[in-house]
């Protein structure tokens, strides 16, 4: 499954938590999701049958002058897909749930 089909079934799953997904000339394509949804959408990717993201292959943090990100890079080895998700946090309360009940 491409990126573009994960972030469709993601939007349709969870509408408004999905931001766009961006496709830069340099680096990975990515997903943007709502901080407060992350859990819920990690959870999803792992558990739908059609996706299995059944591996979390490295979360990283970017720290920017006004904001910070979380970045995860999963992996389906069952479909033979990818997708990494970007979650941008404030500043000022840098908070996202654990993933770690999914993803140990």
């Amino acid at each position: 499954m491409t990126l573009q089909e994960i972030h469709a079934r993601l939007r349709e799953k969870f509408a408004e938590a999905i931001g766009d997904w961006a496709e830069p000339e340099v680096g990975d394509s990515w997903i943007q999701v709502e901080p407060d949804r992350l859990h819920d959408v990690a959870l999803f990717l792992k558990t739908d049958p059609d996706l299995d993201f059944d591996f979390l292959r490295l979360v990283s943090g970017v720290d920017y002058t006004d904001w910070m990100e979380v970045i995860y890079h999963l992996l389906s080895y069952g479909h033979d897909h990818e997708a990494v998700l970007k979650v941008k946090l404030d500043r000022e309360e840098p908070v996202v749930a654990s993933v770690m009940d999914i993803w140990p």
